[in-house]
């Protein structure tokens, strides 16, 4: 009797151990399983926080420098072989396709890159540089200046009067062309009047409405604007600069400094013109 009775004691004992035994394992599991539970939780919180942080934050682009330097800019306005002697001012703004290309050839020869605005916006300026321009969209630039351009692999900026177009001047065609190859296409207003003496309300239209349509033509933003005949004042200046264009460029002869972008002096280059006495 009392060896049944100590089995059942026994007995007893080993369901007790084998009960508490499992109640601390499932214990331990449960907190195992919180655990996990809950660091998976705080990851997937911490990752969504970090796709929205990504999603909602873009990436900050350092500061762009503003060029506040010096370059030579050339003007031009024909290239063209001309000598009539009866339009002295057409002669004087004409320099034969021979000498253009013999002034390409010395600015390569010297070490020269041509730049153009849209270069200088984004502070790439070579040690070297040189930006030649050329006013009115006439279009002896597409036939005689672009294709020595072209083989040199050279650029320039080409002021476009919207209102002349066809004929004598370049059309919307080739303006594209050129603006494709990589010349920069600047605004000479719409009709090419004297900004400093017509109304305010005149020449906002000229210089304002002018911008749209080259854009328009060309797929690209309009940057830079050339006074017709150099001729400006305070208000007309304001108003090239309320439009948003970042570069101006005048009939001032000499070194443009570009800590006053909307009023740039330029060298005049005409038949006669050595440019080895402008640049060295």
């Amino acid at each position: 009797m009392k060896r049944n009775r100590k089995n059942i004691v026994v007995n007893i004992l080993i369901i007790v151990v084998m009960l508490v035994t499992g109640i601390f394992a499932y214990s331990k599991t449960h907190q195992t399983i919180k655990k996990v539970a809950a660091d998976n939780t705080s990851s997937n919180s911490a990752a969504s926080v970090s796709a929205q942080a990504d999603i909602a934050t873009p990436p900050v682009e350092p500061p762009r420098l503003t060029y506040t330097g010096k370059i030579p800019i050339l003007m031009y306005h024909y290239i063209r072989d001309y000598t009539d002697q009866g339009d002295p001012i057409g002669v004087g703004l004409s320099v034969s396709p021979a000498k253009f290309a013999a002034q390409l050839d010395y600015l390569k020869s010297k070490g020269y890159q041509t730049i153009t605005f849209r270069d200088v916006e984004k502070n790439i300026v070579p040690a070297k540089s040189i930006i030649l321009t050329f006013d009115d969209g006439y279009i002896d630039f597409y036939q005689n200046a672009y294709p020595e351009l072209k083989k040199r692999q050279m650029t320039a900026v080409s002021y476009i009067v919207t209102g002349f177009n066809g004929g004598r001047y370049m059309n919307n065609s080739q303006i594209k062309e050129i603006a494709s190859y990589g010349i920069e296409i600047g605004s000479h207003t719409i009709s090419h009047q004297n900004l400093a003496t017509i109304s305010l309300a005149k020449a906002k239209n000229e210089i304002t409405d002018s911008q749209p349509i080259l854009e328009n033509i060309t797929g690209k933003p309009v940057i830079s604007f050339c006074y017709p005949a150099g001729k400006f004042n305070d208000a007309v200046v304001a108003l090239v600069k309320n439009s948003g264009y970042k570069y101006a460029t005048t009939t001032k002869n000499g070194l443009a400094d570009f800590t006053d972008p909307l009023i740039l002096s330029r060298y005049r280059i005409g038949p006669d013109t050595n440019i080895a006495s402008l640049i060295k």
